[in-house]
């Protein structure tokens, strides 16, 4: 099995990525994210394409931005203004680290406009009190 590392990462406004290696092949890597799990998501997702025996570039063009749509994305629609679409956050817990990632923004911009979706109470999480 061809193991996946992720070298150089990096994390910009509303983007992450890096340099992706597997065996000889290297390839830069880039998921309209900044949230550490949602880039996790889309790396799983081609490292296990890689697992199955498929080279890194098809996996890559493969998987795109999996998991990325209405999650943190950051959209730049005038000077020091923000709209950050989080509609597709379901959980409680995800929701509390886009809030956390949303005030490091709003820090730095002028205005920020969040649009949020509907949320899952399920128990699962201490924000569910």
């Amino acid at each position: 099995m061809v193991e996946v590392r992720l070298e150089e990462p990096w994390t910009d406004w509303g983007r992450s990525g890096g340099v992706l290696v597997a065996g000889d092949e290297r390839a830069l890597w880039e998921v309209p994210t900044m949230a550490p799990r949602l880039a996790r998501r889309a790396l799983d997702a081609v490292v296990a394409r890689v697992g199955e025996g498929i080279s890194l570039s098809d996996a890559l063009l493969e998987t795109g931005d999996v998991g990325a749509p209405h999650i943190l994305e950051v959209h730049h629609v005038g000077e020091g203004i923000l709209v950050v679409d989080d509609t597709g956050t379901i959980g409680v817990d995800d929701a509390a680290t886009s809030l956390k990632l949303v005030m490091g923004l709003a820090a730095r911009q002028r205005r920020v406009i969040v649009v949020a979706g509907a949320l899952d109470f399920d128990g699962d999480s201490d924000y569910d009190n």
